[in-house]
């Protein structure tokens, strides 16, 4: 990722190819990718919560830290069913993709997840005026995992292969989501821990949390 300097007028560079996102699983310490009809597994948390781990990786984000949206909708009635997350993060770069992990989409209540399929969404977008914007939905099944409190394990994807382990999490994006009954940590500066709602069972609005 780069930071050049923005074009005329503070919008995106219309020469630069489009950003792109997509949604994988993993704890801490890998990115594992999440394909259409994959099943992701329900952890447990230390506070009598639950959540799902998301990993994101990205290219083509030219101004950080960006703005990152992610949701659970059921497919059944486009309810939501998660809390969604709203934050600024940077992302570790790599030499292709860059990623984020360990991210916890919190579940207030896990038998809205159970019962059927759930579109996970994601969304990055540039923290600039009418700057690019990269989505990417997965529509997955949910299952309680064997993960319990204070034990990463694998992240708790059961489809899909490991991906190798990434750089050290704690060296490229702020720390943030790591309470499981708060959606993500409101101390780390760039959350706004609310639920930017969306009544059409959509992303929420990524606007800035603290504009």
């Amino acid at each position: 990722m780069g930071c050049p300097d923005d074009p005329p007028g503070g919008g995106p560079d219309a020469s630069l190819p489009p950003p792109e996102v997509e949604i994988g699983t993993g704890g801490l310490d890998r990115y594992v990718p999440v394909a259409d009809g994959d099943t992701v597994e329900l952890a447990r948390g230390c506070q009598g919560g639950q959540h799902v781990w998301i990993a994101l990786r990205a290219k083509h984000i030219e101004t950080e830290p960006a703005l990152v949206t992610l949701a659970a909708v059921r497919v059944s009635d486009l309810e939501m069913v998660s809390i969604p997350i709203t934050v600024r993060l940077r992302f570790d770069q790599g030499e292709e993709w860059d990623e984020i992990r360990g991210l916890q989409l919190v579940i207030p209540d896990p038998d809205d997840v159970l019962t059927g399929d759930i579109d996970i969404r994601a969304r990055v977008a540039e923290d600039i005026p009418g700057g690019p914007i990269a989505e990417a939905e997965r529509r997955v099944n949910v299952v309680w995992g064997d993960e319990t409190c204070g034990a990463l394990g694998d992240g708790g994807h059961m489809d899909a292969g490991h991906a190798d382990g990434g750089p050290d999490a704690d060296a490229g994006h702020e720390d943030a989501g790591h309470d499981e009954d708060a959606g993500h940590d409101a101390d780390a500066g760039h959350a706004d821990g609310g639920a930017h709602g969306a009544g059409d069972g959509g992303v929420p609005d990524a606007a800035p949390a603290d504009a």
